[in-house]
């Protein structure tokens, strides 16, 4: 009466099994959860107990709190020093971290607030308290894998099986990482356990492929969107050249990044800080709130994977949610459900296609100088591509209508300016300035003259709400669209 007993040996977070006899498999046929298998050769075998051990030190998150179900998060909180080169014969040494990025950081705390947004909420998962586990990845591909790892398995040192492996540590989903090389890797690592992962702003076209990223999902539209649109917008405006701009619970990582901010020590060894700094005064990424396009993608995110868990433990009764926070589920669940989520959050859309991206959408911005003489981007226009890049005709490029910008291209003119600088100036084309400056010459006003016929009654703004609503999903009847845009109200603008 043999008894095979198989273990998953993960390398940077791995268990291992101390009971004989044992046969340590890694290969395709990776269990859903880390940990270790029972195969019986004969049934009704009483087995031994399996000790399953962390090897290795775990890594703390840099923020986590407990919850009926925990989403894992992984930032590049801080950047690290090159290590030296290592000889694979001693154990090396930890990474030397440099200063925080405040915007990876304004990130993770984008995170937390919408997870305490959504535990507050009587709409969404009632009844049901979200947790977190937010890890930060150093900018270190070495790293966010030993994170991955860690999420897959849960920070318990040691535990015990009987008969299953069966985890309580394993995360529902994961938001993150920032950049495409990280995402890859950590989507490798944890998609084998069917753990969905939801970046913001990682990219690359690559991680389309769902034959090589099955559980790999982004709220930022891929790259292949981008270039397609980069080129319309060239063609559309005639442009011969282009340039591509590139409260809180206590934590060490804030504590780090208060020191810092404010040169201040909340022990000894420099300047005490005296409860006089002000963080509103503070000028950095951080507290950076007129740009706030990528932290509303980690927002996005996290509304998606509780959508997703909302779909999979509530149920609709007599119009009222009943969730059972005492329901076991599985990832594998809630990448099921993350593929069929379609909500509106703030007026902003979220849905996903076959792919794992989202609709694309981009704001047409234009780099103004201020009355202050800062740098301001104006948003001038908008960009859709609600359906795949071969149809060709739902792509819509809306004019653009600023009038702040039409008042600076004649104030320019005005000023002696010519078309070639003015449009030099402003990043437009000679057309559009030409156009502008006949226009106000001809009838003394920027405006667009007044159409024929009768006046809409929606405002711009609210018909391409309504274009994004029905381009998104052509199944959708006029009552179910009209529905919506009233219930958003006018937040869509």
């Amino acid at each position: 009466m043999a008894i095979t007993l198989i273990c998953l040996r993960l390398t940077l977070g791995l268990f291992e099994l101390n009971s004989a006899p044992a046969l340590n498999v890694c290969g395709a046929h990776l269990k859903e959860r880390a940990g270790c298998t029972e195969v019986k050769a004969v049934a009704g075998v009483n087995t031994e107990s399996v000790k399953c051990k962390l090897q290795g030190t775990a890594h703390l998150p840099a923020f986590s709190m407990e919850g009926n179900y925990v989403i894992g998060g992984v930032f590049s909180i801080h950047e690290y020093l090159p290590a030296v080169r290592h000889n694979y014969t001693t154990k090396p040494e930890p990474f030397r971290l440099r200063l925080i990025e405040s915007r990876e950081l304004r990130f993770s705390r984008v995170m937390v607030f919408a997870i305490e947004e959504i535990n507050n909420s009587t709409k969404l998962l009632p009844g049901i308290r979200l947790g977190y586990q937010i890890h930060d990845s150093c900018a270190a591909v070495p790293v966010a894998v030993h994170v991955a790892f860690q999420l897959s398995n849960g920070l318990d040192p040691v535990f015990y099986t009987s008969n299953n492996c069966s985890k309580s540590g394993m995360v529902m989903a994961v938001v993150g990482e920032s950049g495409s090389t990280p995402s890859i890797s950590i989507s490798h690592i944890i998609g084998s356990f069917n753990i969905p992962l939801v970046s913001h702003f990682a990219t690359c076209a690559c991680l389309s492929d769902k034959r090589q990223y099955p559980s790999f999902f982004r709220t930022i539209p891929s790259d292949r969107f981008q270039a397609a649109a980069l080129a319309k917008l060239v063609k559309h405006f005639g442009w011969t050249w282009i340039g591509a701009p590139t409260k809180g619970a206590a934590s060490p990582v804030l504590t780090e990044f208060w020191e810092d901010a404010f040169n201040c020590r909340l022990e000894k060894d420099r300047r005490v800080c005296d409860g006089s700094e002000d963080i509103q005064k503070l000028q950095n990424p951080y507290t950076d709130t007129s740009q706030l396009r990528i932290s509303n993608m980690v927002y996005k995110a996290v509304y998606a994977i509780a959508h997703a868990i909302h779909n999979t433990v509530c149920q609709e009764t007599n119009s009222t949610t009943q969730c059972d926070k005492l329901t076991r589920i599985e990832p594998k669940q809630v990448l099921t459900q993350l593929k069929k989520v379609n909500f509106s959050q703030n007026g902003y859309h979220v849905s996903f296609d076959s792919s794992g991206d989202p609709v694309a959408t981009y704001e047409l911005v234009n780099w103004q100088k201020s009355e202050r003489g800062s740098i301001v981007l104006v948003t001038v226009g908008y960009y859709d591509a609600p359906l795949p890049l071969g149809e060709d005709s739902s792509w819509h490029l809306m004019a653009i209508n600023s009038e702040d910008l039409k008042k600076r291209i004649v104030a320019l003119h005005k000023d002696g300016l010519g078309y070639k600088k003015i449009a030099k100036t402003l990043k437009l084309s000679c057309n559009t300035v030409a156009k502008t400056i006949q226009r106000f010459n001809r009838t003394g006003s920027t405006q667009n003259r007044p159409r024929h016929g009768r006046p809409k009654k929606l405002s711009a703004c609210a018909q391409h709400h309504i274009q994004r609503l029905a381009l998104g999903n052509r199944r959708m009847s006029a009552a179910n669209i009209a529905a919506k845009v009233e219930g958003v109200g006018g937040s869509a603008c």
